[in-house]
């Protein structure tokens, strides 16, 4: 379910759900929508919930944005979604932190400026949660005042709407990508031991066995959406805003990277007790061992993700979680090239990374300073190293595309 791919831009206007006046026109390599004129101006359904898209509420949807401010001043954006019952009735949503009736990804005003530099790219991201997900206090989106919401009613259709107030002294803005679609939020894991054989099971519920310790065992693994890593597209889908195409653009990615990891591991050695940290990321490096097992590079990349991901989330720091979710989309892209093009040249070196992403699970669980020390000079010079020589090699590079090309 895809209006525009983030890599290619915008496509054609009359594809849209637009109010007001907007402009198609090349900027920075890609179409882009220009909102133009007075009042209110974007992408949103309420002229025409025609062009709204089919979704089922059981599942959990993300909704991307990609913007960009061309000047200072204020945005004045509003960012939610509009969803509708069979009959194409406007359904209200509720925000599933306090439950409150609304369909925007704010919380405070109605219209609020989310993209904090100006000339640079934003990739807005809202999350609607399942109808049975539960209240939580502890959700936040990747942009200031965000907050997912929660499906309410009984909704057939749903579309994103970004508008902008266009009255008064405003900033120009341009929308250069739009996307919705199911999400993997978690993958449930369930180690099973002493069983002689895997299981059928529906689909995408899946059991993969493999010998630990001697025993036959098998791991169960319950994924409850999708997201953009494994298709194709990820090598391209960060690239229009030019912001990991030299050697120096990746150091610096890194560099904020390692920033961000420090922190958070400074705030776990003087945090009491880091058991249930622990024993999620052992759940999860059991799944990288699993990836490895299967060749499944674009899997493990995920499980990769997801690792540090974690250990970012355990300290529940809402500003460092924001700025983890801006660099997100580039370090996928970096981490999926890297172990594609490992997957054909150098499969061996995958137990070396696995060995680094044990030694931060012990260095966690011991809180002993040289582990520490170890493990970050062990996982980001790898990995920084590698990444910065395949992302600048054109050879390097054709041979990846060759592979997603053949997969």
């Amino acid at each position: 379910m895809v209006y525009s791919e983030p890599e290619k831009g915008v496509g054609e206007l009359a594809n849209y759900p637009t109010i007001g006046t907007l402009e198609r026109k090349q900027l920075d390599d890609i179409n882009v929508f220009q909102l133009t004129g007075s009042g209110r101006v974007g992408l949103s359904t309420e002229a025409d919930p025609t062009k709204a898209l089919e979704v089922y509420p059981g599942l959990d949807y993300e909704i991307s944005i990609w913007v960009k401010a061309l000047n200072a001043g204020a945005q004045n954006l509003e960012f939610g979604v509009h969803c509708y019952d069979g009959n194409m009735q406007l359904i209200n949503q509720a925000r599933i932190t306090d439950l409150q009736e609304t369909n925007s990804f704010y919380t405070g005003d109605r219209y609020q400026s989310p993209c904090k530099v100006a000339g640079q790219y934003y990739r807005l991201t809202g999350i609607i949660y399942n109808i049975l997900a539960q209240r939580s206090e502890d959700f936040y989106l990747n942009f200031e005042n965000g907050r997912p919401l929660r499906f309410m009613g009984d909704v057939k259709y749903m579309a994103p709407y970004l508008v902008q107030n266009r009255d008064g002294n405003t900033a120009d803005v341009v929308i250069a990508g739009v996307t919705l679609k199911p999400l993997y939020l978690h993958v449930d894991y369930e180690l099973i031991e002493n069983r002689q054989e895997t299981q059928e099971l529906p689909y995408p519920a899946m059991e993969y066995s493999f010998t630990k310790d001697g025993k036959f065992t098998v791991l169960r693994s319950s994924p409850t959406s999708q997201g953009y890593l494994g298709q194709p597209n990820a090598i391209a889908m960060y690239a229009q805003i030019k912001s990991a195409r030299t050697k120096q653009d990746i150091e610096e990615v890194y560099d904020v990277r390692l920033m961000i990891e420090s922190f958070v591991m400074k705030r776990l050695l003087e945090r009491e007790n880091n058991d249930a940290l622990v024993k999620e990321l052992r759940k999860i490096h059991e799944m990288m061992h699993v990836a490895i097992k299967f060749q499944d590079m674009d899997e493990f990349s995920l499980q990769d993700m997801n690792f540090h991901e974690t250990i970012i989330r355990s300290i529940q720091h809402q500003q460092m979680t924001i700025v983890w979710e801006q660099l997100r989309p580039v370090m996928e892209c970096l981490i999926i090239l890297s172990m594609r093009y490992r997957g054909l040249t150098n499969y061996r070196d995958f137990e070396r990374i696995l060995t680094n992403h044990e030694l931060i699970i012990d260095a966690i669980e011991t809180k002993e300073n040289t582990k520490v020390d170890l493990a970050f000079e062990s996982n980001f010079n790898d990995v920084q190293n590698g990444v910065e020589d395949l992302w600048t090699n054109p050879e390097m590079l054709k041979e990846v595309r060759e592979y997603v090309e053949e997969n």
